[in-house]
């Protein structure tokens, strides 16, 4: 009758050492890890919008380079967005989360080479907007960083209490076995 108890038990200590840790270390609870992510992608969503009408001009020269670095950091966007909303969906996803991290470092790196294209070759208050978004973007990718820091720590210590309370169970489980009887079934 005890050993059924057991598994029962191991989980319980496990949801409850999750929720307790949760509260305690400031984990964001999911509505608000979706709200990062939300943020991250409406920002996206503003940088697009700043580059794509810089798609529709004609670049010449040394410029054309710039314009195909603008439609890769536009593709880029896009990927960035859905993989915002996606972890936004499910924000206990560290693949997600993740995904959405380096994405963004990745579109700010693009963004560099892009602002100084356009400050060279079109319109240099444009370029001071655009350096105003990346570091906005920045800011939310370090937003997301947080949380994500936050996310490992807590599943850490949930597995370390699993380990911790699953080895207990088995002590538990073999002092409960009766004398002479074998470890086999």
């Amino acid at each position: 009758m005890v050993s059924r108890r057991v598994p029962a038990l191991a989980l319980l200590v496990v949801w409850s050492g999750w929720v307790c840790a949760a509260g305690e270390q400031g984990v964001a609870a999911p509505w608000e890890a979706k709200k990062v992510f939300e943020e991250i992608a409406a920002e996206s969503g503003r940088v697009r919008a700043d580059l794509e009408p810089l798609l529709k001009e004609g670049w010449s020269g040394a410029g054309e380079v710039y314009a195909n670095q603008i439609g890769d950091v536009i593709e880029q966007l896009r990927y960035l967005e859905r993989a915002a909303r996606e972890a936004g969906d499910a924000p206990e996803s560290l693949s997600k989360g993740f995904a959405v991290y380096f994405r963004a470092e990745s579109v700010e790196l693009l963004l560099n080479s892009v602002v100084e294209g356009v400050r060279r070759y079109r319109n240099p208050a444009l370029a001071e907007l655009l350096e105003g978004r990346q570091r906005d973007l920045e800011r939310r990718r370090q937003d997301v960083r947080r949380y994500l820091a936050e996310l490992v720590e807590v599943m850490e210590r949930e597995c370390r209490v699993a380990r911790e309370e699953a080895y207990r169970c088995r002590v538990e489980l073999i002092q409960e076995q009766p004398r002479g009887s074998s470890r086999r079934h």
